[in-house]
């Protein structure tokens, strides 16, 4: 999904209609340990994404999320790609941490044993997608006035609009 996101920015760097959003982008790597990607080598060079494996560790995630927050100063954009595989008292952590700060996260759910219940947990209700629906996530943020809306959502909508015209 890394590699698919990253090749999505890399064409629009190259037709130079770089989306707002991508603006100070940091791409970070979680596990037992964070660390940060080489989002502009990956970019420019085509060096393949990592691979995940492994535990993530949420409390190493808030460390390093901390220090960048309290030098951002203002409202933060994450998108957190995970399978959510996260117990129930680092999601509690996870939450009374996210209140401290202005993050608008939006939570990709990534592979067929991803926790969603988690994941909108560390989320928020909304704000969950699944990896088929990642450009609805980056769409939500490109237009803020609009409420997060998923693809099951927009097409569950489509259907009763549908429904109530008169096809005959």
């Amino acid at each position: 999904m890394l590699s698919y996101l990253l090749s999505y920015v890399a064409e629009c760097m190259r037709l130079g209609q770089m989306p707002s959003w991508c603006a100070g982008v940091h791409a970070l790597s979680w596990a037992a340990t964070v660390q940060p990607l080489p989002l502009g080598l990956l970019l420019t060079t085509g060096l393949a994404a990592p691979r995940p494996a492994g535990r993530a560790d949420l409390d190493v995630l808030m460390d390093v999320l901390e220090r960048e927050l309290v030098g951002a100063g203002g409202a933060v954009r994450l998108l957190l790609m995970s399978d959510g595989g996260i117990d129930h008292a680092c999601q509690k952590r996870w939450q009374t941490w996210r209140a401290r700060f202005a993050l608008d996260i939006r939570a990709v759910a990534l592979g067929a044993d991803a926790s969603r219940l988690a994941l909108e947990a560390l989320a928020g209700k909304g704000a969950l997608y699944g990896a088929e629906e990642i450009g609805a996530a980056l769409h939500d943020w490109a237009s803020p006035q609009a409420a997060p809306r998923s693809l099951a959502e927009t097409v569950a909508a489509l259907v009763v609009d549908c429904a109530a015209d008169d096809w005959q």
